[in-house]
């Protein structure tokens, strides 16, 4: 950009057509800088996006295997109490059976 413009300065006619170009070049330069910040500022957006998504899905994912973890102990527990609960009578009736067998 500075060669350029030191170009422009070295042969600037009396007609300006040179500097007309130059002006054209200069703005069509600061369009495509304001465009390339425009399209780095949507990358960036889009890209911090996807990142909260992301974190938001495992946060999603963390909670359902919490969940998951606590149905499944929940069910653990209660085959346990099921398990006492069906052991109960067959211990009492093995003790029964041992009395009646000793003299």
């Amino acid at each position: 950009m500075v060669k350029l413009y030191a170009k422009y300065q070295k042969s600037q006619g009396p007609d300006g057509k040179l500097q007309g170009e130059v002006s054209r070049l200069m703005e069509a330069l600061q369009m495509m800088k304001r465009r390339v910040r425009i399209y780095a500022r949507k990358y960036r957006d889009a890209k911090e996006k996807a990142l909260r998504a992301e974190a938001e899905h495992l946060k999603d994912l963390e909670l359902a295997r919490r969940d998951a973890a606590a149905s499944a102990a929940a069910q653990a527990e209660a085959n346990y109490q099921e398990l006492l609960a069906a052991i109960g009578p067959l211990r009492e009736n093995e003790k029964q059976a041992e009395a009646e067998s000793q003299p």
